[in-house]
């Protein structure tokens, strides 16, 4: 049911009268969180109503993201400049949005996770990060909706201060595959490179790794930079380093050594290890191993 037609069918739900036109006495309206709204019929259309002695243009505009199933509250709390949108250019923003591939049904997650873009320029915000993904990255257009839902923060993001800027610095630590990299790991594109992803490279140099090595680790598992330098990085490398007298060569071979959780998979394992005075398995075998793959892998050894 496009937009409009939405919207009407929230305002008949909010008054009364014959053919849903408001009579001059409506009924009074009392906030959506104090009244349970009754399960509709398949024939009945209900929304959550905004509460009395809001302007009417609030009202509208708020009407018209519980359409959409986005927390209008969440919305404004986030982003205060929507009050002073006009609701001509919220659906002005939505009908772009979906003309571009997005599903109304992807609206709710993407506008509640960024809702600056209730209020972002089509030309000069939004139309410009679709290019980037057509033209910087080779992504297809039909594949536009895909990469969006899965880092709906593009859409938030400026071309020139962030997206491209991220993007120079991947090419030159060696990513070439760039729509891949869009549909695996776009999050990388909206990752600040002075903050983040500079930080974290060098965090891996400081451990012992030359500049060449810290990047082909990177280019192998690229969710390392997704990682925690305090929370990750630090106490993982620790435990390699300390408890299991392992070296950072054994980094380079097996970057994902950082994905898997200290506490549920490292530690128990190599506690089992040393309990049965094995000291010599390699670390994918140690790590990527099924809980049942390596309680075999502990017999076949015992027993020999």
């Amino acid at each position: 049911m496009p937009l409009h037609s939405l919207c009407a069918a929230a305002a008949a739900a909010g008054g009364s009268g014959e053919g849903g036109k408001f009579t001059a006495n409506p009924r009074p309206i009392k906030p959506p969180s104090l009244v349970a709204s009754p399960s509709p019929t398949p024939n009945q259309v209900h929304f959550p109503l905004p509460p009395p002695g809001l302007p009417r243009h609030l009202k509208e505009k708020i009407l018209s993201l519980e359409v959409l199933g986005v927390d209008a509250g969440r919305a404004l709390a986030l982003n205060p400049a929507f009050r002073a949108a006009s609701l001509d250019s919220v659906h002005a923003i939505i009908s772009f949005l979906l003309s571009k591939g997005l599903h109304h049904k992807d609206l709710p997650r993407i506008l509640g996770m960024c809702p600056s873009v209730l209020t972002a320029s089509v030309p000069a915000d939004l139309a410009p990060v679709f290019a980037f993904l057509s033209r910087d990255l080779g992504v297809a257009p039909a594949d536009h909706r895909r990469v969006v839902n899965k880092c709906p923060r593009l859409l938030a993001s400026s071309v020139p201060h962030q997206l491209r800027p991220a993007l120079l610095y991947l090419r030159r630590l060696g990513f070439r595959d760039l729509a891949w990299l869009a549909h695996h790991e776009p999050v990388l594109l909206v990752s600040s490179v002075d903050r983040t992803l500079m930080p974290k490279l060098d965090f891996l140099v400081g451990l012992g790794l030359s500049q060449e090595d810290a990047a082909a680790m990177v280019l192998r598992s690229p969710g390392l930079f997704t990682f925690s330098i305090e929370r990750n990085f630090k106490p993982k490398f620790e435990y390699l380093d300390k408890e299991m007298g392992r070296r950072v060569e054994e980094l380079k071979e097996f970057p994902q050594y950082f994905a898997f959780s200290l506490e549920k998979r490292i530690k128990p394992r190599h506690e089992e290890l040393c309990r049965r005075g094995m000291h010599t398995m390699p670390l994918p075998v140690m790590l990527k191993s099924t809980d049942e793959e390596f309680r075999d892998l502990m017999e076949k050894n015992t027993q020999l």
